[in-house]
């Protein structure tokens, strides 16, 4: 667990090993408790580590026996033991109790194709010293981030951004279509960045660069799961597989916390990590002044019914002031404004705890979302005729569904998927267009008989890897906290793909059979609770303590991002959400832009650190 970073191609001497250090010490905050460079004639590497499992033995990179691999890993195998059981008993000698070690046997041996059998959380580098070549691998969910820069003779990589930065070579020109696809979802997916030289290795994929030439390739994907033949056992499989998952990832050599929102998630992962300790969890919880995005009474109950140690960190409007820290370590915009109090959660944890749990993951899986509910009624209102659309949209359902449902159940020549994706993203799809004219990729979208179902797919697809988990994992590592998500566990993913989306969303009630399966875990008032979500209340506070950063950002007429998007569109924005429209999302989107676009234009080369 850490930070990882290398050059290949760089002439070797005094320039390239300052450069290598400037890269490492910008990743400093992902690993704490070591620092280590290495080089050959040919490649340079650099490693900032957060020590977790055989804090001595797991020093890297770590080097073959003859010297001819050296491998450096972010993140976790947690199948290693079982892996290391199969190589000794094909005549492997291990030296250490690492994960690491037993990633480097794998490819010692058997090349990169022994990476499918990998489980865990990781992006890895493993150079090949006697054939000249890198390989570069991310898990299947994307849980850990991997970048990389070339100009077709030299090449870089690193944990974020920041470190290829570094690099004087690497240009700044900002990418048109991704600056379209940011504005359609928050977030740039794989495997494009907001940098037109930069691209992130796509989850789920290895890339082995020979010759000056990076080769691509999907790892290979479980077989598709088997129906389940009744709901029971499927129910029961639900239990047996989160409690396997959250098993496997207590192991370190601290005792983990977690992050408990009194949702039904993160209660389930508590009760069952409460269970066989002796000693009591140590849970985190954030919490607001305004009780539309307050949970803190729910954790209370949650903490009392497993005897943890509780502590509740207060999210003021002043975590508005870490935007200019927040892109700097995302290294591109990224809109999901839960990003704030999940910095401030990590931040404070991190003096109870090195290593936590969380439910993330949980509504994609299970159906977990008021999108879900909503994404099955729009499926149903698409099959009636027109004038009984309307009609039904005056059932009594959210503010927020209502008001989103009028907007697009009238847009017929969109697809269900499209639909969805519409639906989920911070700017209306016309505001988009005026704000920037320029090509839109096309949305991941989904069909078929089960939308549920569809829409959890589509979820794991892009959500998932390309927002929640880098969320997660960039405000965690920024402050050297380590938060394993027992729900992205790669076999329960795969298996919760079988469940039909009518056992997950079962009426008005989301995640019923996940409910259904930890029944005996939840207080009535989380298993009757409404979901709140994790988030901030963005139109209030940007309407009150964030308005002058917000003018500052938005308003001033100097601003890079009235630059790059339409000026007239951002005023009218500005003056409807300061009249009682909410556009609260759309004016943090654009805020975001503008953070990074002034951070990025203070970036210049030098070989000094962070």
């Amino acid at each position: 667990m850490g930070g990882i970073c290398g050059i290949i191609g760089f002439p070797p001497g005094p320039g390239r090993d300052s450069l290598v250090a400037a890269m490492s010490g910008s990743l400093a905050h992902r690993g704490p408790d070591d620092a280590t460079t290495w080089g050959d004639r040919d490649a340079a590497f650099g490693l900032r580590r957060l020590a977790i499992i055989d804090p001595d033995g797991g020093r890297q990179p770590m080097t073959s026996d003859d010297g001819s691999h050296h491998l450096m890993l972010d993140g976790e195998i947690y199948n290693h033991r079982d892996v290391r059981k199969e190589l000794e008993a094909r005549g492997a000698r291990f030296r250490t109790r690492s994960d690491v070690e037993a990633a480097l046997r794998l490819v010692e041996l058997d090349g990169p194709a022994g990476l499918d059998r990998l489980h865990g959380t990781f992006a890895l580098a493993a150079w090949n010293a006697r054939e000249r070549t890198l390989l570069l691998a991310r898990d299947p969910r994307g849980k850990k981030p991997l970048v990389y820069w070339t100009d077709g003779t030299r090449f870089a990589f690193a944990s974020e951004i920041q470190a290829l930065l570094r690099i004087p070579e690497v240009e700044r020109d900002v990418d048109a279509e991704s600056i379209s696809a940011y504005l359609a979802s928050g977030a740039v997916p794989a495997p494009r960045t907001m940098l037109r030289s930069v691209r992130k290795l796509p989850p789920g994929h290895r890339g082995l660069l020979k010759n000056g030439r990076l080769e691509i390739r999907a790892l290979s994907a479980p077989p598709p799961p088997e129906p389940f033949p009744d709901r029971e056992s499927a129910r029961a499989w639900v239990r047996a597989e989160v409690a396997r998952a959250v098993e496997i990832r207590m192991e370190a050599d601290a005792p983990p916390g977690a992050f408990l929102s009194g949702g039904i998630d993160s209660t389930i992962v508590v009760g069952l990590m409460a269970a066989p300790r002796a000693t009591p969890v140590p849970t985190f919880t954030a919490t607001f002044d305004d009780p539309a995005f307050d949970e803190s009474g729910a954790a209370r109950i949650v903490s009392q019914r497993f005897g943890t140690v509780h502590h509740e960190f207060r999210i003021a409007p002043d975590a508005g002031q870490l935007l200019p820290r927040l892109v700097r370590h995302f290294g591109e915009p990224f809109a999901d404004s839960s990003a704030l109090p999940a910095w401030e959660l990590a931040r404070r944890a991190r003096d109870f705890a090195k290593t936590v749990l969380s439910g993330d993951g949980g509504d994609e899986c299970f159906g977990g979302d008021p999108r879900h509910r909503a994404v099955r009624r729009l499926a149903r209102l698409r099959r009636r005729p027109a004038p009984a659309r309307w009609l039904a949209l005056l059932a009594p359902v959210s503010r927020r569904y209502r008001a989103r449902a009028r907007a697009l159940i009238g847009r017929s020549g969109m697809s269900l998927g499209e639909l969805y994706a519409e639906m989920t993203a911070p700017i209306d799809p016309e505001v988009r267009r005026r704000l920037h004219p320029g090509p839109e990729l096309p949305p991941d979208g989904f069909e078929g008989p089960d939308p549920v179902a569809a829409a959890c797919a589509r979820d794991l697809r892009t959500f998932l890897p390309d927002d929640l988990l880098v969320k997660t994992d960039i405000c965690s590592m920024a402050h050297g906290l380590e938060v394993r998500c027992p729900f992205v566990d790669a076999s329960l993913v795969a298996g919760s793909a079988a469940i039909p989306g009518p056992w997950k969303v079962e009426g008005r009630m989301t995640k019923a059979i996940l409910r259904d399966a930890f029944r005996d875990l939840l207080p009535p008032e989380v298993a009757q609770g409404r979901k709140r979500g994790f988030g901030v209340p963005l139109d209030a506070w940007l309407r009150g303590p964030l308005r002058p950063q917000r003018n500052d950002h938005l308003g001033d007429r100097a601003s890079r991002v009235r630059g790059i998007l339409d000026a007239s569109e951002i005023d009218r924005l500005l003056r409807e959400h300061d009249q009682g429209a909410d556009h609260g999302r759309a004016i943090w989107t654009l805020m975001v832009f503008e953070a990074w676009k002034r951070w990025l234009d203070t970036q210049r080369p030098n070989h000094a650190g962070r």
